[in-house]
């Protein structure tokens, strides 16, 4: 049996409650990959979760399994189903004529005004009283035809963020999401708000919170399987939950049969785009939505390399998220004047709908960023106890070393020009070449 055959028998199987294990090991696949990828790229749906009888199959589908010796094997796998016969009750047929009458009278005025009753009921065993937690609504266009969804008026689409469960086949998340931490914890803007590693004073701040309202709002987006109209970089210290957000809108986009990817390292990237491997890059990209890793490699990272991805997404329509923990001043500033322009042009303070094309930088940023990295420098310092040691970065370097990067304006972090001073900035040590006296 060839691998096309195999594919076939495999939609068939799994189309009819199989899982990928199962076929897998009936159809000798070398790795669940392989067909995971091919089920995700064809939208294939289950018709049900359990497998079905055999009377369920098509006679064209019986003819396939014969013809690759497969019936027998898998009739010992089907459940076994006795011919029973089942009493169908038929619903009571509608009056046509009352329901063109009620059709009608459904306006965008009449709609809203049931909406408006519907907000002052009491919601009942945490189930929105307008949107039955599915975390949106329809109202009729106002001017043409149809309906246009909305989001719910009473919980702002937080009841479907809050209570539905993504049930997604796991054989299916676990190639997408490895890691079984990010696989089996779904993201808690509680949990986030409760363990971010900062002082509750910073806790406190507007900023903070706007930070949670800022994911939250683009995971309701997700649950209502709506992608970004934008390209983004997130960008945010360690743990303050940028890879459980990013896993969790994966999550979303799989349950609305997305071809997504899942998490791209940066350098991964890189490696296939500076050894001229551009087949195999494209088909890392083949997505409806990307989600790329910027953590391990911003300093590594070339300019061509961004502006591959970013053209990549402008000509295909396809929104990025790239998550980081340094924020887009940063990653200019440690580039230098060299490429100032080119990574001015990366980045855009505003962006138009649908401007895939360029980075609009959100998050934590400015001097809110700043604050943060100052409060977790003093913490380590303290921890540390190394004086006159200060932190630079991920090093502890002399005091007397320490030259930071000096915008024009001392007032302003984030670089909005694209002209602003660098000052040189020497090699800082890392803590091991301090203890060890060696250079490396």
């Amino acid at each position: 049996m060839n691998l096309a055959n195999k594919l076939e028998i495999a939609e068939l199987l799994y189309k009819k409650g199989f899982n990928i294990s199962e076929i897998v090991d009936l159809l000798d696949f070398k790795q669940n990959k392989q067909l995971v990828i091919h089920i995700r790229k064809n939208k294939i749906k289950q018709e049900s979760t359990e497998k079905q009888s055999i009377s369920n199959f098509s006679e064209e589908s019986i003819n396939k399994l014969k013809q690759f010796n497969l019936l027998d094997k898998i009739k010992e796998i089907l459940p076994k189903v006795e011919n029973t016969e089942e009493s169908i009750e038929i619903p009571e047929i509608l009056n046509i004529e009352q329901f063109e009458s009620n059709k009608v009278e459904i306006t965008y005025e009449s709609e809203v005004a049931r909406y408006k009753k519907l907000i002052k009921l009491e919601d009942k065993n945490n189930i929105c009283s307008v949107c039955e937690n599915k975390g949106f609504i329809y109202l009729p266009k106002k001017n043409s035809i149809g309906l246009k969804s909305h989001k719910c008026p009473k919980c702002g689409g937080k009841a479907i963020h809050n209570n539905q469960a993504v049930n997604i086949d796991p054989e299916i998340l676990k190639e997408f999401i490895p890691n079984l931490k990010y696989r089996d914890i779904d993201f808690n803007l509680d949990t986030l708000r409760k363990g971010a590693d900062i002082s509750e004073e910073l806790k406190n701040k507007v900023l903070f919170n706007d930070y949670l309202n800022l994911l939250d709002n683009m995971l309701i987006d997700f649950k209502n399987g709506k992608l970004p109209k934008k390209s983004y970089m997130l960008s945010a210290p360690d743990g303050f939950g940028k890879k459980y957000f990013v896993y969790q809108a994966i999550k979303e986009c799989l349950s609305y049969d997305y071809n997504v990817t899942g998490l791209i390292d940066i350098l991964e990237i890189q490696e296939l785009f500076n050894n001229f491997r551009f087949k195999e890059l494209l088909e890392l990209l083949d997505s409806e939505m990307l989600f790329i890793d910027l953590s391990g490699g911003t300093k590594l990272v070339l300019t061509d390399t961004f502006r591959y991805i970013l053209n990549h997404c402008e000509n295909k329509g396809i929104p990025v998220i790239f998550i980081s923990r340094s924020e887009k001043a940063t990653i200019i500033q440690q580039k230098g004047k060299q490429n100032i322009v080119e990574w001015c042009d990366i980045f855009k303070e505003n962006t138009f709908d649908y401007d895939f094309g360029h980075l609009e930088n959100i998050g934590i940023t400015g001097f809110f960023a700043r604050d943060i990295y100052q409060n977790k420098q003093k913490a380590i310092k303290d921890f540390i106890k190394y004086s006159p040691m200060k932190m630079k970065g991920n090093s502890i370097v002399n005091t007397e070393e320490l030259v930071d990067f000096v915008t024009k304006n001392p007032d302003e972090l984030l670089i909005n020009k694209n002209d602003f001073v660098v000052e040189k900035v020497e090699r800082t040590k890392t803590l091991l070449e301090l203890e060890s006296g060696i250079d490396m």
